[in-house]
């Protein structure tokens, strides 16, 4: 009879660890409130507008008004990056990306978007990105993505300063007094 009654509890205990341990779903369901949303627009407008600072082959497969994406919702998870945010995009929509690593740096550096890279539009040529109007001094891998942020990678002519990204000035403004 003992025998029998231990071997109705480790029968009850093992349930109960089975019935505890089982996914119900309320973990998705409690962290879905946590999603932030933002938007993420590709442009390539300034080489669009640019046909002398290309090669026609190139100038050929940019798209209509150098719109590569338009303003796109986005979900993301608390804690992903800018640059994780544009993989998943351009994933999704099947634009090609290419970017190199920097383990060292822990940074990712974006050498071509829709098949349009760095210096293909001249020697200042290349890709930026903005966050809510503002073109921050850091890798987009760095950014953590915020509830409501506009995200936009741009295509660049010369260093910023043609899409009010001013890279050179904030060299400069980095720069120590001498």
């Amino acid at each position: 009879m003992k025998k029998i009654r231990i071997f109705l509890l480790l029968v009850v205990a093992v349930l109960l660890l089975c019935a505890c341990a089982a996914d119900t779903g309320t973990d998705r369901d409690s962290t879905a409130g946590d999603d932030l949303r933002c938007t993420v627009t590709i442009l390539c407008d300034t080489l669009y507008a640019s046909p002398a600072s290309c090669d026609e082959a190139l100038y050929a497969i940019l798209p209509e008004g150098g719109v590569l994406l338009p303003e796109t919702a986005y979900t993301a998870s608390p804690g992903q990056t800018v640059f994780e945010v544009l993989t998943e995009v351009c994933r999704e929509n099947k634009i090609h990306l290419e970017h190199s690593t920097s383990p060292v740096y822990s940074n990712s550096y974006i050498e071509g978007i829709g098949n349009i890279y760095e210096f293909d539009g001249g020697p200042l040529s290349g890709w930026m990105y903005a966050v809510n109007d503002t073109y921050p001094s850091f890798s987009a891998s760095a950014y953590r993505v915020e509830d409501g942020d506009r995200i936009v990678f741009r295509y660049t002519l010369a260093l910023g300063d043609d899409i009010g990204g001013d890279y050179s000035a904030q060299i400069e403004n980095a720069a120590p007094a001498s």
